[in-house]
């Protein structure tokens, strides 16, 4: 997770640009990324996440 999260703990607006592309997700006006992809994005990696073995077995 803390690839994703940046010096002031939030997540990086560049994470979520990378994964949007990779998504094919339109952008909106301006070049902004639409307001429900941050939300999407937090539900990808935590679904990630999920579906991950157990490194500490």
């Amino acid at each position: 997770m803390q690839s994703f999260v940046g010096d002031d703990s939030l997540i990086r607006g560049s994470a979520v640009r990378g994964w949007a592309d990779d998504e094919e997700i339109t952008l909106g006006a301006r070049g902004r990324l639409p307001r429900h992809t941050w939300l999407d994005f937090a539900a990808s990696v935590l679904a990630q996440l999920a579906n991950a073995p157990d490194e500490n077995i």
